[in-house]
């Protein structure tokens, strides 16, 4: 890992110290062009006002509440919410190996584990038969009761936002305001893509849509504005990104966005096998931006 792509700003876990340096403000890690912030929750208030605005920074808490979360995500520095919990480490090697580009920008990056289950879809139609695959896929792997239904309720959501939210013609949207009822079919060239992965201890889901509209603002701004409000039910009606967004939050221990604008978005969510595994790891929520040129996908945190 390139020492110059990750700063500690206070104290992490010494458990880290191999893949991390720290500065002691700031300024000093903006000086050493270091393209990751890490804080504290504990530190955050002490240094917010000297971290320049366009800094990205992955803070991490030893707790999430929704509000709390909505809080640190209301800051555009904020691009990464880390639960200081087991999963904390891992998390950490991954998002810093994508901000180095050390990983691929991409599912995989995230060690989700090995994927039995890959799906395309052109037509809203096709999501109970989704469902129907994906809960079976759940089962096999250990996740079942309000564990599954939960991780089962995110990927609805997520693959309704990619049918309705996401595609575009021009500067149109031409589905969001359908109400969720409204059958949408797609280009097969725009098709959404759907891959199941599990492991001893999670199951996960990622969901690609050929558009990349959501933006980080979008995305921290809906789940800043939403996470204060009441447990989120799944949507069904008009326009519900925001809302997808908060259940998806409720209902997982990670979520991730991965973003090429104008190319490509895939979310991903990762829940636990059982409910109070998942109580146990907390949550995380994440937003990777890929920017693309002449050589190809780059990562910006």
């Amino acid at each position: 890992m390139s020492r110059q792509c990750v700063a500690a700003i206070g104290s992490i876990d010494a458990e880290l110290a191999d893949t991390i340096v720290r500065f002691e403000t700031p300024a000093a890690a903006v000086e050493a062009r270091a393209c990751l912030l890490l804080i504290r929750a504990a530190d955050w208030v002490r240094f917010r006002a000297q971290t320049p605005a366009d800094s990205v920074c992955a803070l991490i808490a030893d707790s999430l509440e929704r509000e709390e979360c909505g809080q640190y995500l209301a800051d555009p520095r904020v691009r990464h919410v880390l639960h200081r919990g087991p999963a904390l480490t891992d998390a950490l090697a991954q998002t810093a190996g994508i901000a180095n580009g050390s990983r691929a920008a991409a599912p995989s990056a995230l060690d989700l584990g090995e994927s039995s289950f890959d799906e395309s879809l052109r037509s809203s139609e096709q999501e109970p038969s989704l469902l129907r695959n994906a809960k079976q896929f759940a089962e096999r792997f250990g996740a079942k009761g309000r564990a599954a239904q939960n991780w089962l309720d995110a990927l609805s959501e997520a693959v309704t936002n990619a049918m309705y939210n996401a595609p575009r013609d021009g500067e149109d949207a031409p589905f969001k305001s359908l109400h969720r009822n409204r059958v949408v079919l797609l280009p097969a060239s725009k098709a959404i893509k759907v891959s199941l992965f599990a492991t001893p201890s999670q199951v996960a889901f990622s969901v690609t849509d050929p558009f990349g509209s959501l933006t980080a603002t979008q995305f921290q701004g809906a789940l800043s504005r939403t996470l204060g409000s009441p447990l989120a039910r799944p949507v069904d009606s008009a326009g519900g990104a925001g809302l997808g967004l908060m259940m998806m939050f409720d209902r997982l221990e990670r979520l991730v966005a991965m973003v090429v604008p104008g190319h490509e978005t895939t979310i991903v969510g990762i829940g636990a096998l059982t409910h109070r595994g998942g109580a146990r790891r907390g949550r995380t929520v994440q937003f990777f931006q890929r920017d693309v040129d002449s050589a190809g996908p780059a990562i910006r945190p």
